[in-house]
């Protein structure tokens, strides 16, 4: 129990050193369990599950693919092992939801959609083996974890289908979820309806939808707190500033480009490099996005300037072998900017320079492995 506290504080505050000291304590205990004369599965598959949702929380937010694929290894010892007499230390479903998200991290860190869809397919099998009458809690968690999985899968895809069915899916978990019961649940659930919300507004071009998502975000930083949960307070400003962004962006406002801006610069007072590197890469892709935008907008290359360096810094992080399709993003990202920059400056150095961050993207690309990103290229 202190380990998991341990680790589930730490993913609060974003503090490394604490989830890393629940990993040593889950491993040091399954050593010990293997030792043990009164050793039993029942002890040994709940602390592998342990030790893979810790293992998955300090891959995601440290950007490490190899602490990703052993948070992957040890869920799926778990599973392996797992039978119904184990149901009273760790329920089937709860491993199968933990190794869906861990997927759903891996997916995003690799070229192609293969883990993606695995990550899809096995939330899907925990849900069905999940009572809503009697556990209405994990079935919520796990409405929650499914439109989060159709949500990183419908990115990697043309259409809008996976992202449709992602809002419809947050939609109904939040029927279930109330607020004066389940606050931080309840906020985190709306937050996972504006980024659903926001993805199929930029994808179909609906305002009402860009709309519906800054009112969900706002809704949800009614209960994350900077000073309560700073990391999730982090993840509902990242998620405002982007729809604030692509709606002013759509509308041509100028005012809602700069809350789109002060939004992102909010987020990377809890999203610091040291503390969880792969959202600050994040967050200053973003960043440079909406600078870009509002650059274009006012007709200001002091803000096209400044998108350039944020696309940089970011780059520090999304690099090619670690984060390819991270990379790719914010390669186009910088060469869009690049070129904006060039052609109001009529300087050919920054012209040069966006043709080979477009070029090195294709290069990777091909299209015949990932056809979306070569088109859009």
């Amino acid at each position: 129990i202190f380990a998991t506290a341990l680790c589930t504080y730490g993913a609060e505050v974003g503090d490394k050193a604490r989830i890393e000291n629940g990993i040593t304590f889950f491993e040091s205990a399954l050593e010990l369990e293997s030792k043990s004369n009164n050793s039993t599965t029942a002890n040994w598959v709940g602390l592998q599950n342990n030790l893979g949702v810790a293992l998955y929380v300090l891959g995601k937010n440290q950007d490490d693919v190899g602490i990703l694929k052993k948070a992957r290894k040890a869920l799926e010892a778990a599973l392996s092992f797992w039978n119904l007499e184990h149901s009273t230390t760790v329920k089937r479903q709860a491993i199968l939801s933990n190794l869906g998200n861990a997927l759903v991290a891996l997916g995003e860190r690799e070229t192609g959609t293969q883990t993606s869809e695995e990550a899809l397919t096995t939330i899907r099998m925990a849900l069905r083996e999940t009572d809503k009458a009697t556990s209405v809690v994990d079935w919520i968690g796990l409405q929650n974890n499914l439109s989060v999985a159709l949500l990183s899968l419908g990115l990697r895809q043309s259409g809008t289908d996976h992202l449709a069915e992602s809002v419809d899916v947050a939609r109904t978990a939040l029927a279930e979820c109330h607020r004066k019961r389940w606050p931080h649940m309840w906020a985190a659930t709306i937050n996972n309806l504006a980024s659903s919300l926001r993805s199929l507004g930029e994808r179909e071009n609906s305002s009402q939808a860009l709309q519906g998502a800054i009112a969900a975000c706002r809704e949800s930083l009614l209960e994350r707190k900077q000073e309560k949960v700073p990391m999730a307070w982090a993840e509902t400003q990242t998620n405002l500033g982007i729809a604030l962004r692509l709606l002013g962006a759509r509308e041509q406002r100028i005012g809602m480009l700069e809350d789109s801006v002060a939004a992102f610069r909010a987020a990377l007072l809890e999203n610091t490099r040291e503390r969880v590197p792969v959202r600050w890469a994040a967050t200053q892709d973003s960043l440079g996005v909406t600078l870009s935008s509002l650059g274009e907008l006012a007709s200001s290359t002091a803000y096209i300037e400044e998108a350039i360096i944020a696309f940089r810094l970011a780059l520090e992080v999304r690099t090619q072998d670690r984060l390819p399709v991270d990379w790719t993003s914010t390669q186009n990202n910088l060469g869009g900017a690049l070129t904006h920059l060039g052609d109001r400056e009529f300087n050919n150095l920054h012209l040069r320079e966006a043709v080979a961050a477009y070029q090195s993207i294709l290069l990777v690309n091909t299209r015949e492995k990932e056809p979306l990103i070569w088109a859009t290229a």
